[in-house]
């Protein structure tokens, strides 16, 4: 069945992903919770909150924490574990995809960081609540953009 050939290509991250979604809908359905979700992500899961990014628009803010994760090479995106990301133009791609969102990434490998990034969330209305850098950031700056109103 479609199940199992499903199953045979499924990976951690992407039940990761599909455990998120299946969270944030929980919280938006529920009447007795805040609608205004956001997601910080540190460590390896700031990976996982990347590729979600771009699936949804249920969330409010996200901070995610690259982790300096290098997209350049060929072993580390096949550590990923999504099938064709390579094909569909990687991380980069993601980011594109995510140009609507409010977002934060930290500790970005630097090619995650060009102009190009920057102009196509500027594209999507999105100029300053967008940030890619490659600079750590403490808990309390990921707090101070989670509720700012931008």
């Amino acid at each position: 069945t479609i199940d199992r050939i499903i199953d045979q290509f499924s990976s951690d991250r992407q039940e990761q992903i599909q455990d998120l979604l299946t969270l944030i809908r929980c919280i938006r359905e529920s009447k007795d919770l805040s609608h205004r979700i956001s997601l910080y992500c540190t460590g390896n899961s700031g990976l996982t909150g990347l590729l979600l990014s771009a699936v949804t628009q249920n969330l409010d803010k996200l901070v995610l924490d690259g982790d300096h994760f290098d997209p350049t090479t060929d072993p580390n995106m096949l550590k990923l574990e999504i099938p064709g990301i390579l094909r569909i133009g990687g991380l980069k791609t993601f980011l594109a995809l995510a140009g609507h969102q409010r977002l934060m990434l930290f500790n970005a490998h630097e090619s995650l960081c060009g102009p190009d990034i920057k102009a196509v969330a500027a594209l999507a209305g999105n100029k300053n609540s967008f940030i890619v850098t490659q600079k750590e950031t403490s808990p309390d700056e990921a707090i101070r953009f989670i509720k700012s109103e931008k």
